[in-house]
């Protein structure tokens, strides 16, 4: 893909040709469980030329835009995202559960949950009087989403449903055992367990850095709900927009949070993102769509589009 890291092409810019790139990593986690029909994003993955992403999204996308990534870590551009502009370190944290189902524990991840903001709000308000001593605060945006900050330097894991990046460091896998510990007699989690819901068993930690300032050669249209973009056009100057009307003229977009994604995903990404840029690339608006998984970006351009299909392709049968 343009601007990637096996492509000599320069980083995405306002004076690049319109192209679009939506990223979707998540599709890779959820295309053997997708059971509808989906045209759009079949069209884009069947008639697109594939090509491997090997240093996977978040690289792909710093390398797109042109990002150092010391000054663009995923917490602290999220949090001045949705939050406001950090004062110091943070962490990107993302609520995980536990179910027992059948003597066994079944792990809920943070879409699964079903956390209503008064609950996620209480649990880090139980956080910030036992254990944040003062300096460490968990903020809370979505219920599937969480920060802490004030962190001294930690940069956590990885994504979650990935490995992880850098090795979380003692100091934080002890006070994630203590917050395993803290939410396990929190009476938000007593409540959940007598009306047979799920429990919050803790947080996975990830994305961690310092404030910097973000240099971008260009600030592109940006769009979607990935708070890492709209972090990155606070940061940058740039345009951002909840939806795909921001990029008429080319641009990135991340529709879902990646704590967001879940089975639903494919549909949510065919009506409100597939559709409608792949009309503005048959009425020739665009020169391009790209579409970027975990593994891979499949790029479909206005004449691969108007090729008539001999066998359509499914979602499983693309990305499985």
């Amino acid at each position: 893909m343009k601007g990637g890291e096996n492509s000599g092409d320069p980083p995405l810019g306002g004076a690049a040709p319109a192209e679009v790139y939506l990223f979707a990593p998540e599709l890779d986690l959820v295309a053997d469980r997708a059971t509808g029909s989906y045209p759009g994003l079949e069209r884009i993955l069947g008639r697109g030329r594939a090509r491997a992403c090997p240093a996977g999204p978040w690289a792909t996308l710093r390398q797109l835009l042109g990002a150092d990534p010391e000054a663009t870590a995923v917490a602290p551009v999220s949090f001045a995202g949705e939050v406001g502009m950090p004062e110091q370190g943070c962490l990107r944290l993302a609520p995980v559960g536990g179910r027992p189902e059948q003597g066994e524990v079944e792990t809920v991840t943070a879409a699964g949950l079903g956390l209503s903001l008064e609950e996620a709000r209480s649990l880090a308000a139980a956080f910030d009087e036992v254990l944040g001593n003062g300096s460490l605060t968990m903020h809370v945006p979505d219920p599937r989403r969480w920060y802490l900050h004030g962190v001294p330097g930690w940069r956590g894991g990885g994504a979650p449903g990935t490995p992880p990046e850098h090795p979380p460091e003692p100091e934080l896998l002890r006070l994630l055992s203590e917050i395993e510990m803290l939410f396990f007699q929190h009476p938000v989690n007593q409540a959940r367990a007598e009306a047979g819901q799920s429990l919050v068993t803790g947080v996975k930690a990830w994305g961690g850095g310092h404030p910097a300032g973000v240099a971008l050669r260009e600030a592109p249209a940006l769009a979607g709900g990935e708070p890492w973009l709209s972090g990155l056009a606070r940061l940058a100057g740039g345009s951002h927009s909840p939806g795909v009307e921001g990029l008429e003229r080319g641009g990135v977009a991340w529709p879902v949070p990646v704590e967001a994604a879940d089975t639903d995903l494919p549909g949510r990404l065919e009506e409100a993102w597939c559709e409608p840029l792949l009309q503005a690339l048959g009425r020739g608006r665009l020169k391009a769509v790209s579409l970027v998984t975990r593994r891979r970006s499949f790029t479909v351009s206005r004449l691969a589009c108007r090729i008539p299909w001999r066998r359509p392709r499914t979602l499983r049968e693309s990305l499985c």
